[in-house]
């Protein structure tokens, strides 16, 4: 009984309301003081949020369109803050007022210190693998999966922890590698190291426009700069040829 009456409330709560709620007020329930649905060929509504990308509830509407709209914009007294990372989703609503409930149509807009739109990032690399090979050498292998990316990579940047042992300098690339569409594995190999030298590898992917994303994957491995193992006596029999 009490399951019922609470969803016979959420059923009615906007007139009641007379539509003075912030979405009533986005809905534009506000002019038909929550009787009736004003957008009778449906639109679109804009949701946005902070923190977890795949909440429960979409939060708040912060923009609507009409019908036959190509684009959404947010309302103008929406803002936003600095060094803030929003979620915004797309959903369709029907002329009845009733809103799909896809969570596909997602996007992230992060802001810098400043409060600058940071442009679209790419995807991080998937499956770093670090081979060791002769002579001190590394090669580094990884993949790229471009599902829900925000922008395709221009390329792929590789760290290491030479300048500070044990912890990988992201301020300093030590090499990179084009991206191409394509190639299941990218890889790359170091240069030289010493015998023994313990080392720390990360790979990043950066967007054409040079924006870098922040993952944080890394691989440590030796380096093996030793030759084959040498033998100090060599001993020899003499056979018969057979018959």
């Amino acid at each position: 009984m009490d399951g019922e009456v609470v969803e016979k409330w959420f059923a009615y709560w906007r007139s009641l309301a007379l539509g003075l709620t912030a979405d009533g007020h986005a809905d534009a329930l506000t002019l038909t003081l929550g009787v009736f649905w004003a957008r009778c060929r449906g639109g679109y509504n804009l949701y946005r949020w902070t923190g977890d990308p795949f909440p429960v509830d979409p939060g708040r509407i912060v923009g609507a369109a009409g019908a036959g709209a190509r684009e959404i914009s947010s309302f103008p007294y929406i803002g936003h803050d600095a060094s803030t990372v929003y979620w915004y989703l797309l959903r369709a609503v029907g002329g009845g007022g009733v809103s799909e409930t896809t969570t596909h149509q997602l996007r992230r807009a992060e802001f810098d210190g400043d409060g600058v739109l940071v442009g679209p990032r790419s995807n991080p690399p998937l499956g770093l693998e670090v081979e060791r090979l002769s002579g001190g050498r590394f090669r580094l292998e990884w993949g790229y999966d471009p599902t829900n990316q925000e922008v395709s990579p221009g390329s792929f940047v590789i760290y290491n922890d030479v300048g500070s042992p044990g912890q990988v300098d992201y301020g300093s690339a030590v090499g990179s590698v084009a991206f191409e569409v394509g190639p299941p594995v990218f890889a790359w190999t170091s240069e030289a190291f010493d015998d023994g030298t313990r080392v720390w590898w990360g790979v990043r992917s950066i967007s054409p426009g040079g924006v870098e994303e922040d993952n944080t994957v890394s691989l440590a491995a030796e380096a093996d700069a030793t030759g084959p193992p040498v033998h100090t006596s060599v001993v020899g029999t003499r056979t018969e040829d057979m018959p």
